[in-house]
């Protein structure tokens, strides 16, 4: 089929958009001289018998288009439940795949539609101990709910308390009382899944630090390495000692102090 030609007397190039082509198009769309749109022709009603829809394909409305797409029959009707609960002794009205909403939802989690599902807690302490696997009071009492990668329990309050709080957190100020302001709650027991009040005891971040495995672990990794982060050697005579214990490259303390050194020059 052969494409028509712009309108614009003496053109010949294809026409584009509304009857022009594209440099005449452009060109009348900064002039602001576009001629009117072609006028849609009026949507016809679905050809099915007794539907006022619109048509939107093959002659028929979205409805039956959709229909015929996912089923190959425009006429398809879908399957609807009706009627009581198939389980023996239910008289409530069926929902879902022939039974109610209790019995159906029972089969989907369980896969048996007479196992008991326990009721949902519904207190905020009942809500966190749920989570929480006890034991001896001198023992740790594991969360067994959201943990997240760094290795502590999260719980969600909910209510007036949007959001989400450490667990061990939580714990403390259930059975022990608010937290000091500046203070942390430390792991005794250096199990930070462990929610048992008498593992936890509120301390500085310093102290914090200073109590747990990182600052042992960062030594290690700083002892084991053979270069500075530019790349020289610790070697005997290029290592300093600090008071603390760390080590400093000699190189790059030479490169420090010569670069003040000329900025000292060029400031004189």
């Amino acid at each position: 089929m052969a494409k028509s030609t712009c309108s614009i007397e003496g053109c010949d190039r294809p026409s584009d958009s509304r009857g022009l082509c594209n440099v005449h198009y452009q060109r009348a769309l900064k002039e602001g001289s576009l001629p009117p749109r072609r006028p849609r022709p009026p949507r016809a009603i679905c050809s099915i018998e007794g539907c006022d829809r619109l048509t939107v394909g093959r002659g028929w409305c979205s409805l039956h288009w959709q229909r015929w797409r996912h089923h190959g029959d425009p006429l398809h009707e879908p399957y609807r439940v009706s009627g009581k609960c198939s389980v023996n002794g239910c008289d409530r009205a069926a929902e879902r795949i022939g039974m109610c909403g209790a019995h159906s939802q029972r089969w989907y989690s369980t896969g048996d539609v007479r196992a008991h599902v326990p009721l949902r807690p519904k207190g905020l302490e009942d809500r966190f101990w749920c989570r929480v696997s006890t034991g001896n009071p001198n023992d740790c009492w594991i969360w067994t709910g959201f943990v997240m990668d760094n290795g502590y329990g999260q719980f969600s309050p909910g209510g007036d308390c949007p959001g989400h709080v450490l667990a061990h957190r939580f714990s403390y100020e259930l059975h022990v009382g608010p937290i000091p302001e500046g203070l942390v709650v430390d792991h005794l027991c250096r199990n930070r899944a462990c929610v048992n009040p008498d593992h936890l005891e509120p301390v500085t971040q310093q102290e914090n630090l200073e109590r747990g495995i990182g600052r042992e672990v960062m030594k290690v990794k700083a002892a084991a390495r053979t270069h500075c982060r530019r790349g020289h050697e610790f070697t005997p005579e290029n290592t300093m000692i600090k008071p603390d214990g760390r080590r400093r490259c000699k190189q790059c303390a030479k490169e420090r102090d010569a670069r003040s050194a000329a900025r000292r020059r060029l400031a004189a």
